[in-house]
């Protein structure tokens, strides 16, 4: 008797800080770049949404995830968009969202809660040049809009070796990064080593890691400026 009321008085807790969770990240209290899952009627960037859409990205991402079941990690998930909209699909297969913000992890679990997705799990941690290291082999990494901050964290040298470990844990990865050819962002100026085209340098790396089969899925708008950034997929041949 006293363990179903406890349960039931869990479930109406957890239920109830979901709620203002959620309820923070629509009034923007909580800070957000992606859609709310599930919850959000547009996929528009406006302000009740967030600046950056995410179903144009993940329409052309979806096509090329492999059929069967697999497992997903998707770096800096934030909301974790990507991480639910993949584990709604793939629901025999852990999805793994990473996000150093606390604050962001915390608001993509009660998301997840609501939607009812129990193989999409989220941690409020900060993939670095050591963590990265302990990192298992996943099907599918996503690695969207992170990188240059990396660059910014811990160097140039620091950040790229990094990005090779992550993708040497991958079999299919999407990436897509800042540019240099952002001239008016903070970040550019740490990015000169992608020059003279940061697209001959992404491609250079993704064929550094092994991947065979490389495809630009399309450029898309972010919520800093006018310049749109390349989406890459990236596979290992079997």
């Amino acid at each position: 008797m006293l363990g179903r009321i406890g349960q039931k008085l869990f479930v109406a807790l957890r239920n109830l800080l979901d709620g203002g969770l959620i309820f923070a990240a629509k009034r923007q209290i909580i800070r957000r770049y992606q859609p709310l899952f599930q919850i959000s009627k547009s996929t528009e960037p406006t302000a009740d949404l967030g600046d950056r859409a995410c179903a144009d990205r993940w329409q052309v991402m979806a096509s090329g995830l492999p059929k069967s079941s697999y497992s997903l990690l998707d770096v800096g998930s934030q909301l974790g968009f990507f991480t639910l909209s993949a584990a709604r699909e793939n629901p025999s297969g852990l999805c793994l969202g990473l996000e150093r913000v606390w604050t962001y992890a915390a608001v993509a679990e009660a998301l997840r809660n609501r939607a009812k997705l129990p193989n999409a799990q989220f941690a409020g941690l900060e993939l670095n040049p050591k963590s990265v290291r302990g990192l298992p082999q996943f099907d599918v990494i996503i690695c969207m809009s992170v990188f240059h901050h990396w660059v910014l964290d811990w160097g140039a040298e620091a950040a790229i070796t990094q990005l090779r470990e992550l993708f040497a844990r991958g079999r299919i990865v999407y990436f897509e990064t800042g540019q240099c050819e952002e001239v008016d962002q903070n970040f550019a100026a740490q990015l000169g080593f992608m020059k003279p085209e940061s697209e001959l340098w992404i491609r250079s790396e993704l064929l550094r890691a092994g991947f065979q089969k490389i495809t630009v899925l399309g450029d898309f708008p972010t919520h800093l400026g006018p310049h749109k950034r390349r989406l890459y997929r990236a596979e290992r041949e079997a």
